[in-house]
C-alpha cells in the first residue's frame, strides 16, 4: 500500500507540472499574436478633395478615379510635389504615402494631347474623316459628302497616304489619293468610273505628315501662340479659338466645292457674313476628335459645312500599302512613249484616202443672272477624200445658240442655221444654207485652208504638256485618258473660240465668240477630261470636256458687255463613221445639196 501511495503521488506531481507548463505556453502564444497585429498606413491625395484612406502594409493601392477641378483637366498622379515621377499603379504601400494630382488648364491639356497624338516623337497614327456640306442657292438645294482615311508612318516606305471619296452635287464625284514617295506627293483623282482624271505632284519637306489642304490645319499646324483660348462645352467638346482666319477657311472650301458659282459667292463675301467654329475632344492624354464647321446665310445662299476627324492607331508604325493604278504612265519616258502612240493613231486616220466622222460640241457660260447659261451647240457630220495633197470635204453643220436672243445680240442677224460646206471637184468651196422651202448657196471667195479640211478634228494639237496617260484596255478596245496642264486648257478654249463660228454666213456686224473675250489669266479650271478611244486598232472617238470659272464679256451684247465672272463648260465629241468610205467630191452645187 505504501508503494502504491508513492506511485500515485509521483503521478499527480508530474501531471500538475505538465498542466502548469501548458498554461505558460498558451500565455506565451497569446502575447506573440498581440505583438504581430497588421500595420496600417495613411494614403493622402494631395491637391484634391478625395479623403485619405488607410491601407495595410504591403497591400496595393489601385488607381483612383480621376479627380476634377473646375476649369482644369486632370493630368495624372505623381509621387512628388514637383510632378517629376509619375505613379505606376497598382502601388505597393510600405509607409505613409502622399500622391499628388497634376492638373492642366484646357490649353495646356490640348497641347499635351496634341503632342502625344501627332507630335514629332509619335511613330505613326491614323484617322478617319468626313466632310458634309449642303447649300441652298436661289432655291436649289445642293449637297456633298466626303469620306476619307489618312495614315502616317515614320518607317513605312510610303510614309503618308490619304484617300477619300466624294459624292453629291456640291463635290466632284470620284476618289482622290495622296501618296508620299520620298519627298514627292503624288495627287491622283479618279472619276466615278474609277478612271484617272487628274494627276499632280508636289515636293514636300521631310516633316510632311498631314494634308496641308485639310480643314484640320489648326490641329496639325498651329503653334501654341496661335491658340488663343479653349472653352469647355456642355456636350464635352472643347471649343478652340485660334488665329485661323475665316478667309483661310473659305480658301479650303474652294478645294472641295464642285459648284464654281457657290464658291465664287463665298469667296467674295465679307468675313462678317461667315461663321466658323473649331471643336476637339481628348482623353487619356490623346486627341480623340476634331471638328470644323462653317455657316453662311445671305440673300441668295445658305451654306453649311462640317469637317470631322476621328483618330485611331495612335503610336502604331504601320506598313502602308497604297492603292495601285493600272496602266498609269507618269514618268517623262512613259508619257513620251504614250504620246507617240497617240500621235501615230491620229496620223493614221488623217492619212486615209477616205474618212468621215460625226461631231457634237456644246458650250456654255453662266453669269448667274439668268435662269440658264448662254448655250451653243454645233453638231453634224463630215466626209473627205485626200487626192494629190488636196483635201476635198463635205461638212454638214447645225448651229443652235442663245446668241440670237434679246439679252445678247438682238437684231444682229445671228440665227440658228443648218449649213453644208463643200469643196467641189473643181476646188470651188460653197456654203449651202438649208432652208425649209429653198436652199441658199454662197460661193466662198478667196477660200483659205482652215478648220474645214478636218472640221474640229485637230484639238489634240493644242496639247503641249501631258501630266499623265492612263491606258485602259479591254478585249477589242483601248482607252487613253490624257491629263494636261492649265495652259493647255486655255489653248483649247481659245481654239474653240476661233473655230466654232456662230456666224458662218457673216450676217452680223459684231464678232461673236462662244466664250466671249475672256481673260486667260482669270481662268480657274475645275474639271477637265481628254479621252481618245481606239477599237480594233483604229481610232474610234475623241472626247474632251471641261468646266470652271472664267472672266469674260460679249462686246455689243445687251446685258453682258462688261467683264464679269461666270462658270464656263464645254463638251466635245467626235465619233468615227464609215459613211464617207465611198465619198467623191461633187461636181456641182446641186449634187452637193
Amino acid at each position: 500500500m505504501k508503494k502504491i501511495f508513492i506511485i500515485l503521488l509521483v503521478f499527480l506531481s508530474f501531471t500538475m507540472i505538465s498542466c502548469k507548463k501548458k498554461g505558460n505556453d498558451d500565455n506565451n502564444n497569446t502575447n506573440n499574436n498581440n505583438n504581430q497585429q497588421d500595420v496600417v498606413y495613411n494614403v493622402s491625395f494631395e491637391g484634391t478633395t478625395l479623403n485619405d484612406i488607410k491601407i495595410k502594409e504591403g497591400e496595393n493601392l489601385s488607381k483612383p478615379a480621376d479627380p476634377t477641378i473646375d476649369n482644369k483637366i486632370f493630368g495624372g498622379w505623381y509621387s512628388d510635389a514637383n510632378y517629376t515621377t509619375e505613379v505606376k499603379f497598382p502601388l505597393v504601400i510600405n509607409g505613409d504615402t502622399k500622391i499628388y494630382a497634376k492638373f492642366y488648364t484646357y490649353s495646356e491639356a490640348f497641347s499635351k494631347a496634341r503632342e502625344k497624338t501627332i507630335g514629332v516623337n509619335v511613330p505613326g497614327y491614323e484617322y478617319d474623316y468626313t466632310v458634309t456640306a449642303n447649300a441652298s442657292y436661289k432655291g436649289v438645294s445642293l449637297n456633298g459628302t466626303t469620306i476619307g482615311n489618312t495614315k502616317y508612318s515614320s518607317t513605312s516606305n510610303v510614309k503618308f497616304y490619304d484617300e477619300k471619296t466624294n459624292s453629291g452635287l456640291l463635290f466632284n464625284d470620284g476618289s482622290k489619293y495622296q501618296i508620299r514617295h520620298d519627298n514627292v506627293i503624288q495627287k491622283i483623282t479618279l472619276n466615278e468610273k474609277f478612271e484617272v482624271k487628274k494627276f499632280e505632284t508636289e515636293v514636300v519637306n521631310d516633316d510632311f505628315t498631314y494634308d496641308t489642304s485639310s480643314f484640320a490645319k489648326a490641329l496639325f499646324e498651329y503653334e501654341e501662340d496661335q491658340l488663343k483660348s479653349i472653352e469647355k462645352q456642355a456636350n464635352g467638346e472643347y471649343k478652340l479659338k485660334t488665329s485661323m482666319t475665316i478667309s483661310k477657311g473659305v480658301a479650303l472650301v474652294g478645294n472641295y466645292l464642285n459648284h464654281p458659282m457657290v464658291e465664287n459667292i463665298i469667296g467674295s463675301l465679307p468675313e462678317t457674313f461667315i461663321n466658323t467654329d473649331i471643336f476637339v475632344t481628348f482623353s487619356n492624354g490623346e486627341i480623340n476628335t476634331y471638328r470644323y464647321i462653317m455657316n453662311i446665310n445671305v440673300d441668295d445662299l445658305t451654306f453649311n459645312l462640317e469637317y470631322k476627324l476621328t483618330f485611331k492607331n495612335i503610336g502604331i508604325n504601320q506598313d502602308i500599302k497604297p492603292k495601285t493604278f493600272s496602266g498609269l504612265a507618269i514618268t517623262s519616258n512613259e508619257i513620251t512613249e504614250k504620246k507617240q502612240i497617240i500621235n501615230s493613231i491620229l496620223n493614221s486616220f488623217l492619212g486615209q484616202e477616205h474618212s468621215s466622222y460625226d461631231f457634237n460640241v456644246s458650250t456654255g457660260v453662266d453669269f448667274g443672272t439668268t435662269s440658264s447659261e448662254i448655250n451653243s451647240t454645233f453638231k453634224g457630220s463630215t466626209m473627205r477624200k485626200v487626192s494629190s495633197d488636196v483635201v476635198y470635204f463635205h461638212n454638214e453643220i447645225e448651229i443652235d445658240s442663245d446668241f440670237k436672243n434679246s439679252d445678247l445680240y438682238k437684231s444682229s442677224g445671228i440665227d440658228d442655221i443648218h449649213i453644208k460646206k463643200t469643196m467641189l471637184s473643181n476646188n470651188e468651196v460653197y456654203i449651202i444654207e438649208k432652208k425649209l422651202f429653198s436652199d441658199k448657196t454662197y460661193l466662198q471667195e478667196n477660200f483659205e485652208r482652215s478648220v474645214d479640211d478636218y472640221y474640229l478634228f485637230n484639238i489634240f494639237n493644242n496639247v503641249n504638256t501631258i501630266n499623265y496617260v492612263q491606258t485602259v484596255s479591254n478585249v477589242d478596245e483601248t482607252i487613253y485618258h490624257i491629263g494636261v496642264n492649265k495652259n493647255d486648257v486655255i489653248e483649247i478654249l481659245n481654239w474653240l473660240n476661233n473655230n466654232l463660228n456662230l456666224d458662218p454666213l457673216n450676217k452680223s456686224t459684231s464678232e461673236v465668240n462662244v466664250f466671249g473675250e475672256f481673260n486667260s489669266n482669270s481662268i480657274d479650271v475645275e474639271d477637265f477630261e481628254f479621252i481618245i478611244t481606239v477599237k480594233d486598232n483604229s481610232l474610234y472617238s475623241i472626247s474632251v470636256s471641261s468646266r470652271g470659272i472664267i472672266n469674260t464679256k460679249y462686246t455689243n451684247s445687251v446685258d453682258f458687255n462688261n467683264y464679269a465672272f461666270g462658270e464656263y463648260d464645254f463638251s466635245f465629241e467626235i465619233f468615227i463613221t464609215d459613211s464617207g468610205k465611198n465619198y467623191e467630191p461633187f461636181d456641182d452645187v446641186s449634187s452637193a445639196k
